[in-house]
């Protein structure tokens, strides 16, 4: 702040500033004892906003055959951002967990005002997405179809609680996985599938 007083030896009076924003100036002038008089000025930004974050393209429930994309966007148009946590997700959903995962971002500008959001979103496996990745997975279609047809019965026998039964189906359907790796799945595609049929 600057004073600005008329008597010699002092300063101009205090000026507040209430307004919030950039670019704002502020002049004061001092006169010493001998009548020596000098201005300046400063030109200062009132930040007290925190900034703009966002989660984006947050479609909230996936199926393992499809791609989650969201991203995190962020904006300070006063002070600018100082530091920031802020990150998405770009993965095919069967790469991810299942079930309800939650994303956080806290994100700092230069005046110290700080920014907290989170947002949330769920991966889920059926037996209609399980037979879409076992088809694009499987480089022979005859492969594919077979796990497909395993994948519905597991389906529906955990759907008339069969438990005996899903067992077995899955069994089979882990053997067969076994069995194409190496000529139309690889390792890491047939983990991905054993993993995802016992989760149905």
């Amino acid at each position: 702040m600057f004073r600005r007083r008329l008597r010699r030896g002092q300063l101009s009076s205090d000026q507040t500033l209430n307004a919030e924003g950039g670019g704002q100036r502020v002049s004061g002038t001092a006169v010493d004892r001998a009548g020596n008089r000098s201005t300046a000025s400063v030109v200062v930004g009132i930040d007290r906003t925190a900034p703009a974050v966002a989660f984006v393209g947050d479609a909230g429930s996936y199926t393992v055959d499809q791609h989650v994309a969201i991203g995190c966007q962020v904006s300070d148009g006063l002070s600018g951002v100082a530091s920031s946590s802020c990150s998405g997700v770009d993965q095919p959903a069967w790469a991810l967990a299942l079930g309800q995962s939650t994303m956080s971002a806290t994100v700092s500008d230069v005046a110290g005002n700080v920014a907290q959001v989170s947002a949330r979103y769920n991966v889920q496996v059926t037996n209609t997405s399980l037979c879409t990745l076992e088809s694009r997975f499987a480089t022979d279609p005859n492969t594919s179809s077979v796990l497909c047809t395993w994948t519905n019965k597991v389906s529906a026998d955990r759907a008339t609680n069969n438990q005996g039964s899903a067992t077995s189906a899955i069994k089979n359907y882990d053997a067969l996985v076994n069995n194409a790796v190496g000529s139309s799945l690889t390792a890491g595609q047939g983990d991905v599938l054993i993993r995802l049929v016992h989760a149905l």
